[in-house]
């Protein structure tokens, strides 16, 4: 193997490893309130655990999470396709985010995907999976019994590298239960966002740092 095949294996290892970062990408967990007061730690902490490289906040400002660079959101709390609600903070409104802001979205909330219309939450990403009428009677089953274990299911699918559309069908087989609560959407219009510019440094200087190192 002569030098240049060197270089051309050393260039081809490092775009595989940007292309690698790209796809893991970062996550954001949101978890919200309920009387003033931080709820829902299981979901958020579960969350937090499964998703890549995730970052966990407690009622966040309404910029915070409008600003925020990460490729995944997942969020718990009351709210509905349109708001999340934040009692002692900001509330977020849907119309707040970008229609190309994240490539997943999870919204653990009662009314969060109620509706797919343009300025609701399932807008704002490529893949979205939510609830709709989890605080109706018939979700109850869903929600004290299924609603976590569903989430976790979903979320090692994604680690598996399952598409989120075949990790909510796996996750929806194991609980059938929560068919009338929980949804998914696949945005036709949204785009998924552009590779970080520092993936594309490091896909650049590893190959000539090795070159000089030879």
């Amino acid at each position: 193997m002569d030098r240049w095949d060197k270089i051309f294996i050393t260039i081809i290892l490092a775009l595989l490893l940007a292309f690698a970062m790209q796809a893991r990408g970062t996550s954001l967990v949101v978890q919200g309130q309920d009387g003033c007061q931080p709820y829902w730690q299981q979901w958020a902490m579960n969350a937090t655990a499964r998703l890549p490289e995730a970052s966990w906040i407690v009622t966040p400002s309404a910029a915070t999470i409008a600003n925020t660079s990460a490729e995944t959101l997942y969020a718990v709390s009351h709210g509905y396709y349109g708001q999340m609600h934040q009692q002692c903070g900001d509330s977020l409104s849907a119309s707040d985010l970008g229609r190309q802001q994240f490539g997943f979205a999870f919204y653990a909330m009662c009314d969060g995907m109620c509706s797919t219309a343009r300025d609701t939450f399932a807008d704002a990403a490529v893949d979205s999976i939510g609830y709709c009428d989890m605080a109706e009677a018939y979700c109850l089953d869903c929600w004290y019994g299924h609603a976590l274990p569903f989430q976790d299911q979903v979320f090692q699918g994604l680690q598996q590298g399952l598409e989120p559309g075949a990790a909510y069908d796996a996750a929806m087989n194991s609980h059938p239960q929560c068919l009338p609560c929980i949804r998914y959407y696949s945005n036709p219009v949204v785009e998924v966002p552009p590779p970080p510019k520092e993936n594309i440094v490091i896909a650049t200087i590893i190959p000539i740092l090795i070159m000089r190192g030879n």
